[in-house]
């Protein structure tokens, strides 16, 4: 995030071929990765970041929480200026839960209005990202009969689940999946941008369903719903955010599609469930040789 601002600054000053702002938006902005990954990193990191609240509220700690609220803040401003729609949707989704679990577990009206206060302020302000401007006028859209005026990603996912049904059982295998998502995308909607663009199918679920069929589409949720039963029962509230805010932002974007998603989604999945939480590695450390 640092160096994001500081390259934003820096062509701010430096660089100025876009309007004051855009540097600080966006792709523009998210020079790293894809800003919809991005901001499902730094809200991951959110999420840890009130469960380290939690913990630490009760005790006379008060640096310690003042950073982790400042962090919070930092970050979520930082998702803000991404201006990912899921990202957004995921900050909404952590603040709600932070919310009602404030509600339930505090007394204080003084808190309570302060608190709606700030959650509104927030709804507000994002509402007017011109990003979820955008969305908004996407959703008013699907109510029009008008084939024009669906949304792109609509068609993207109608166009997906052509493909997946045609190819049921195995599906088109990943080195097909594109040739036959632009063949059909070109032959029943006539959506040239997508074709020439090669769009995936922008949700994960779909993407496996294409590339794999319904058995691919059943490995996959067998294993999301193991991690989930796992979280819950051992009560992993870090393993538990990390899968919901995965399994949310797999309706938006097909996240193995590339390396930079491929990668942090088992890596931390592997983390969590072997290391932090079965803790396989430390159980055994004592019968390692490490000279």
């Amino acid at each position: 995030a640092a160096f994001c601002y500081a390259n934003a600054i820096y062509n701010f000053f430096y660089a100025p071929k876009l309007s004051w702002g855009s540097y600080f938006l966006y792709n523009w902005f998210s020079v790293l990765t894809h800003s919809t990954y991005f901001a499902f990193y730094l809200n991951f990191s959110v999420a840890i970041l009130f469960i380290i609240l939690d913990v630490i509220w009760k005790q006379k700690r008060t640096l310690f929480k003042i950073i982790c609220i400042l962090f919070i803040v930092f970050l979520s401003f930082t998702i803000y200026l991404l201006s990912s729609r899921a990202g957004l949707l995921s900050l909404l989704i952590i603040l709600i839960w932070r919310i009602i679990k404030f509600f339930i577990n505090y007394k204080n009206i003084k808190l309570k209005i302060g608190i709606v206060i700030l959650f509104a302020t927030f709804i507000v302000v994002a509402s007017q990202n011109y990003r979820v401007q955008a969305m908004i006028k996407e959703l008013k859209a699907m109510n029009n009969k008008q084939d024009e005026k669906t949304p792109s990603r609509m068609i993207i996912w109608k166009n997906s689940l052509d493909v997946f049904v045609n190819n049921f059982w195995l599906g088109t295998s990943p080195a097909d999946a594109t040739t036959e998502l632009d063949k059909n995308m070109l032959k029943k909607y006539n959506f040239q941008k997508a074709v020439d663009k090669h769009f995936n199918s922008h949700n994960q679920f779909l993407q496996t369903a294409v590339e794999y069929g319904i058995v691919g589409l059943l490995v996959l949720l067998t294993m999301l719903s193991s991690a989930f039963i796992l979280a819950f029962k051992s009560k992993n509230s870090i393993l538990l955010w990390f899968l919901v805010l995965l399994v949310f932002n797999f309706l938006f974007e097909s996240m193995f599609e590339g390396a930079v998603g491929i990668i942090y989604i088992f890596f931390f999945i592997n983390f969590l469930v072997l290391v932090f939480e079965k803790r396989i590695f430390l159980k055994h450390i004592d019968k390692l040789d490490f000279i």
